[in-house]
């Protein structure tokens, strides 16, 4: 997996692929507003964790430090990835594992809700959340493209709040617990076929510095099927 800038976020990083080149699920042409930015390609890939050690959170977990290695979230959502130094993990509720450190958090949540664009109050999942989420008019996205993640096919964006926005805006829930951007803050969403949201998260200043961390972990990545 490898990552490129996107034009629309200067200094931002551009996930372009996991696992498989980015695109290779299918054409992006119609996705997106007019002059949106398109990702760069991806040519390469990191193969899923294997012998993980059980993490042992359950809901309500505060974030627990963990050593460098391989582990697998048993609780919902389950998945199993690869950490190297410095990250810490919580599950905050069942349905959303945050993978945190000191440039910002990793974020998977099982999507159960969203949170309803005019009022913040909490609604039903839509038909297309990667849609929903660009026409979001508390957000400034990017153009979204096609991945996959553990050969689950994807499509991913990259979103900040806009001026005037709610602050924390309130995005999508996983076991009650919101997936939410503080003002000054981005995000690169990946959005699964199976219902699964990958997140990252952190300040504008450390966007980058995060994307340098979370190349292998979200590379890693085994999904439960």
């Amino acid at each position: 997996m490898t990552w490129s800038k996107s034009p629309a976020f200067a200094g931002a990083a551009w996930l372009a692929g996991l696992l498989l080149v980015a695109g290779a699920c299918g054409g992006d042409s119609n996705d997106g507003g007019a002059g949106s930015p398109s990702a760069s390609p991806s040519l390469s890939g990191t193969a899923p964790a294997t012998g993980a050690v059980t993490l042992g959170l359950g809901p309500g977990q505060r974030p627990t430090p963990l050593s460098p290695g391989s582990y697998r979230n048993e609780v919902t959502p389950v998945v199993a990835f690869r950490l190297g130094e410095g990250w810490s993990a919580a599950l905050p509720a069942a349905g959303h594992l945050v993978l945190s450190r000191a440039e910002g958090s990793l974020v998977v949540v099982a999507v159960d809700g969203v949170f309803d664009p005019a009022t913040g109050e909490p609604a039903a999942v839509p038909a297309n959340l990667t849609e929903w989420l660009q026409a979001h008019p508390g957000l400034v996205s990017t153009k979204a493209s096609s991945l996959q993640v553990d050969n689950v096919p994807a499509r991913q964006l990259e979103s900040a709040p806009a001026a005037g926005a709610r602050d924390p805006l309130e995005l999508v829930s996983g076991g009650g617990e919101a997936l939410a951007l503080a003002s000054g803050e981005k995000a690169h969403i990946v959005v699964l076929e199976t219902g699964l949201v990958i997140a990252a998260v952190a300040p504008e200043a450390q966007f980058d510095a995060l994307f340098g961390e979370i190349e292998g972990v979200v590379g890693s990545m085994a999904l439960e099927r």
